[in-house]
């Protein structure tokens, strides 16, 4: 592999594969593999989820809402980076904007075949309310909209509703799922993802593979913050992204009744917990 230093970004270039990271943006900021690229906006570590109708009737926004602003406005602290032969590490360590203060890393490893090898760590801390989601948010391409998982489905699956879900291989795409609730939300989760194929119309994509653990995910046109702006199902903009999940852990959803009453213990997110997660990125 060539690696590149720059002022401001460090590139990989490699047989058939092209990464750049971004020191301002503090990740992956593209991705290229034989001359098509397809991540073209840093992913962002994600602790938010649009608030469902369980969440707001039981005032999740007040108890949870500084998880809402810690996505969008953690600020990188610290990079590192360790060359070696075929392979390149950089880390990146994030403040979180909350009070107290918590932090987060995300360890990309780059290797001579492509493959990148991603791990992101919270590092849990008392004092804060409990946590939404932990993961990484992916911005493609709305061309990028077919998929196929290995995990529990077909439908949309949560940890405290997965009793009518099966393991196996399902297909979908980002349109379809999307929940049509009369209050856009929180929709389409996968409880114990294995692998996630996105591509698009001829099969090109990418696969998000889990190591060492499953993962939970969802691919949507919308984020998690358009669909938590809207109040109505027209109200969701036309679809420009596709928006990928991966996600260590996601709170249940509740639904005991809808005008209070809280997820049940057990399928919450403490915050003085550390979290973790660890996936690769290849081509199809």
């Amino acid at each position: 592999m060539q690696i590149i230093h720059g002022d401001v970004n460090i590139g990989v270039k490699g047989d058939g594969f092209h990464v750049m990271f971004s020191k301002s943006e503090g990740g992956l900021a593209s991705l290229q593999y034989d001359g098509t690229e397809y991540i073209t906006r840093t992913p962002k570590t994600s602790f938010w989820r649009a608030c469902t109708d369980n969440d707001r009737g039981a005032k999740h926004g007040y108890d949870r809402g500084m998880w809402l602003t810690a996505g969008l406005y953690q600020k990188v602290i610290d990079i590192k980076m360790q060359e070696e032969k075929d392979q390149l590490t950089v880390i990146f360590e994030y403040e979180i904007p909350t009070i107290p203060r918590t932090y987060s890393t995300v360890k990309y490893v780059v290797r001579g075949d492509g493959n990148i090898h991603v791990r992101l760590k919270y590092h849990g801390i008392k004092g804060l309310p409990e946590i939404p989601v932990f993961g990484m948010e992916f911005k493609l391409k709305e061309k990028y909209h077919n998929f196929e998982y290995y995990g529990f489905g077909p439908e949309e699956n949560y940890i405290d509703r997965m009793e009518g879900a099966r393991l196996g291989v399902f297909q979908g795409n980002a349109q379809e799922n999307v929940s049509a609730y009369l209050v856009p939300q929180e929709c389409g989760n996968r409880v114990g993802v294995r692998w996630l194929k996105v591509t698009d119309e001829t099969g090109q994509g990418l696969m998000f593979a889990g190591e060492g653990q499953t993962f939970e995910s969802s691919v949507l046109p919308y984020s998690a913050y358009e669909l938590e702006n809207a109040s109505h199902q027209e109200e969701l903009p036309k679809a420009y992204y596709t928006w990928v999940r991966i996600l260590a852990k996601q709170m249940g959803v509740g639904g005991d009744d809808s005008w209070g009453a809280p997820v049940h213990e057990k399928y919450r997110i403490p915050s003085d917990e550390n979290l973790e997660i660890a996936f690769c990125i290849s081509k199809i």
